[in-house]
């Protein structure tokens, strides 16, 4: 029997599959259980538009995001954090800290696995940080400054 996979179940499939089990199995699991419901032309029909129309999102974001990525390219981020005298920061700068300055700067929300920083930040000065999202990649410039 054909059905559509509701939920991911190990051994099966994964959601939105669409797998041809054995029929005792389907009526007597994976339907009952919510697991799963058979697969009509209908609801196939209805399973690849979901399909589309959820590729056509990822995409128009992929493109919005390189946008992003070439306001970035090249940019100067002030941050300002607390440090002893000799310019030793109190706090690593993170790559939630990088995000939420360059989205008070340049209003881009950027995810926090596509910030790539090669060496920790733990002294007052430049640093340079990586921004990669598939094939694109920015760097940035990061002024990390004494606050006060």
């Amino acid at each position: 029997m054909k059905v559509i996979m509701i939920h991911d179940i190990g051994g099966v499939g994964k959601k939105n599959d669409v797998k041809n089990v054995a029929d005792g199995y389907a009526l007597n699991f994976l339907i009952p259980n919510g697991h799963a419901v058979q697969a009509t032309m209908e609801r196939l029909s209805k399973l690849q538009v979901s399909i589309d129309t959820k590729k056509r999102a990822i995409d128009a974001n992929d493109a919005k995001f390189v946008q992003g990525l070439e306001r970035l390219r090249g940019a100067n981020i002030r941050i300002l954090v607390r440090a002893n005298n000799v310019g030793g920061l109190y706090k690593e700068i993170t790559p939630a800290v990088i995000a939420q300055a360059i989205k008070a700067s340049y209003g881009i929300t950027l995810p926090l696995d596509s910030i790539q920083i090669a060496n920790p930040i733990k002294k007052v000065g430049p640093a340079m940080i990586a921004v990669v999202h598939k094939d694109t990649h920015a760097e940035v410039r990061l002024n990390i400054e004494k606050n006060g």
